[in-house]
């Protein structure tokens, strides 16, 4: 597209602007300027730029002196005529639904339609054509003040209106103010001046510097025609513009813009950023206590400032985007690690001490393959057709995992995976969920001796493996029947898969809900697995986690450490098979608190024939605030002695 550099300068100051200073700063803001060349054959410069399909307003000379007046903070040379609405009940015509206003002249006594030779150079800098006056006037105010104008013939007029969607097929022209003028409607020296403003999707209308390019136009068409112009009819639709207000937190402008170079890192201050909204005429207000600004955007950009994000682009074109970081300052605050991650953490160590592998399966699953009775989640648009539908639990990808090491020769299957499922409540609202899912399936468990063979998991060993791992984790829950009544969503989604029998439930113990199942599968699934017993086990983790008992307070106590030798005294004492050795260090401990430091057992030997055994202690000695002397040893050594004897009648 191309501009009269002498027609925006007729509307903003242009003289001390230097032409590489506009073509930077306006392909800065988004305005990409090609070039600005003199053409001295019309004595003007061309404006060589390109405006993209979001800012055409861009097209007319009075938007882009207004964006220029905002980039260089330099005032506009004319000010807009506001429209002022007149109550008037006289229609002239029967206006059509999209039409908000419309202003309408009658013009007679044509006399000249030679256009001037300064309006052919505006037209020539805009590579647009000159033919008669009239059609270089209806171009000339359309690229200058963007308002579109319709100097029309009046023979055959209700047509060339239909035509423009002024009026609708079903109106006519029938009323008084035409009659009047229809004697002159067959001449050639007759014609009608329109100007209309088109509503905004049926609610907004762009109406700024409409009267401007009104009262140019007729002044354009009185002086070089030497026509008459008769009486000026107007006619307003009920419509009102609607304000459109957007609301932009100052967080989300402060990460989307970042830091300012030359404010030490800082963000655009609420001065700033309300002073450049206001060089946007957006009339914008900031909410303090909510950290809000609300603008009003004009009509005129209706069509491309409709999220926050765009009057974020906005702020940074009209401050400078130059100004700002182009890259991200190094963050030394370390972040915070979620209690839900660490806990999954530490499932995945205990699982893993305890002997099981961790598997990761997708989540989406083939509906052929899927064993519950009950529809899946199906997706609109699945990648193919394996991946069509969202799984509802863990354990059946767990029995692909395990049929493919079958399939293999791997006969000892211990894995967990900790992943996503998906499920609908009862208000048909897609929820979703993490849980814990473990199988287990080994012939060669354990053995009772060395010389047996190797015996496959029982059911109590299973069990005792589930405990574990729920006692290491310091949870709160019971394992016990399950009850049909209990959370029929957690039953209903795998239930299927275990041995109607041989199943308990993991409860909840403050509110006896049930957040998991532990059970054997189903005898109908072993056949496909041939015929091993396996263990199947799926959790809510986040059901999980609130089972979670914490120690507030610390059990053990802090005692400052001794850097003094010790002295080791080892004893065999003989005492009755059933006699607590836990009572007897309490004995031996209570006889000197102030120098024995520790009391352990290091031998153990039972005599059948007696019915006694022998243990071996090791009681250490040591002072806390210096070393043992000779006379402190002699007396260890009496004091052993008095209590070996002591110990015998014990």
């Amino acid at each position: 597209m191309k501009l009269s550099w002498k027609l925006l300068n007729e509307l903003i100051n242009l003289n001390n602007i230097k032409s590489s200073d506009f073509q930077e700063k306006l392909t800065l803001s988004g305005i990409e300027i090609n070039e600005v060349k003199e053409d001295y054959e019309i004595q003007d410069k061309l404006i060589n730029l390109n405006i993209t399909a979001n800012r055409k307003e861009l097209y007319s000379s009075i938007n882009l002196a207004k964006e220029i007046s905002i980039i260089f903070s330099v005032p506009l040379k004319v000010k807009p005529i506001n429209l002022k609405y007149v109550k008037n009940n006289t229609q002239i015509i029967n206006l059509s639904q999209k039409i908000f206003y419309l202003k309408l002249n009658f013009i007679t006594n044509i006399k000249k339609n030679q256009s001037p030779k300064w309006l052919i150079n505006y037209l020539n800098a805009c590579h647009v054509k000159s033919n008669d006056l009239f059609s270089d006037i209806q171009n000339y105010i359309q690229i200058k003040w963007g308002h579109k104008i319709n100097i029309l013939p009046a023979n055959n007029i209700e047509q060339q209106l239909i035509d423009l969607n002024i009026i609708s097929l079903q109106n006519n022209l029938g009323n008084e103010n035409f009659k009047q003028q229809k004697t002159f409607f067959k001449t050639n020296n007759f014609k009608i001046l329109i100007i209309y403003i088109h509503k905004h999707k049926d609610t907004t209308y762009y109406a700024e510097y409409f009267t401007n390019a009104y009262n140019e136009t007729i002044k354009i068409i009185s002086t070089y025609t030497k026509a008459t112009i008769g009486k000026s009819y107007e006619q307003w639709s009920k419509t009102k513009n609607l304000e459109y207000i957007l609301e932009i937190k100052k967080n989300k402008i402060n990460k989307t813009l970042g830091t300012v170079k030359n404010k030490a890192f800082n963000f655009l201050s609420t001065t700033d950023i309300l002073n450049t909204l206001d060089k946007l005429n957006f009339y914008p207000k900031y909410l303090k206590n909510l950290k809000i600004f609300k603008v009003s955007i004009p009509a005129y950009r209706l069509h491309d400032l409709k999220r926050d994000i765009d009057i974020i682009e906005e702020i940074g074109k009209i401050y400078g985007f130059k100004y700002f970081l182009s890259s991200l300052v190094l963050n030394k605050q370390k972040g915070s690690t979620s209690i839900n991650y660490l806990q999954r953490k530490k499932i995945r160590h205990l699982l893993r001490n305890l002997g099981f592998n961790e598997v990761i399966n997708c989540s989406l699953i083939d509906t052929k393959n899927n064993l519950s009775k009950s529809r899946p989640i199906i997706l609109y648009n699945p990648i193919t057709k394996e991946q069509e539908a969202l799984r509802s639990n863990i354990i059946e990808n767990l029995l692909e995992n395990f049929r493919h090491n079958i399939k293999h020769k791997n006969f000892r299957i211990e894995i967990f995976e900790i992943g996503k499922v998906f499920e609908k409540n009862i208000k048909k609202q897609y929820i979703e969920k993490t849980n814990l899912a473990l199988l287990f399936s080994n012939s060669n468990f354990t053995r009772r001796k060395w010389s047996d063979k190797p015996q496959i998991i029982t059911w109590f060993q299973a069990k005792g493996i589930i405990e574990t791992l729920l006692e290491q984790l310091n949870v709160e829950v019971i394992l016990k029947k399950i009850c049909p009544k209990d959370n029929k969503a957690c039953i209903t989604k795998n239930n299927y898969l275990f041995h109607p029998m041989k199943k308990v439930g993991i409860y909840n113990s403050y509110n006896e809900e049930l957040i998991g199942i532990f059970g054997e599968l189903s005898k109908k699934y072993d056949v496909k697995l041939n015929n091993n017993t396996i263990y199947i086990f799926e959790i809510n983790i986040e059901k999980l986690n609130r089972t979670i008992k914490t120690n507030k307070n610390l059990n053990f106590s802090i005692e400052k450490y001794s850097p003094y030798p010790s002295v080791t005294r080892d004893i065999s004492i003989k005492i009755n098979k059933y006699k607590s050795i836990n009572n007897i260090k309490k004995f031996i401990l209570e006889k000197n608190k102030t120098l024995i430091e520790s009391v352990e057992i290091f031998n153990e030997y039972y005599d059948k024939s007696s019915n006694s055994r022998f243990v071996g202690l090791r009681i250490i000695y040591r002072a806390n605030n210096r070393t043992l002397n000779n006379k402190d040893i002699k007396n260890i050594d009496i004091n052993i002695q008095n209590l070996l004897n002591e110990l015998k009648t014990v």
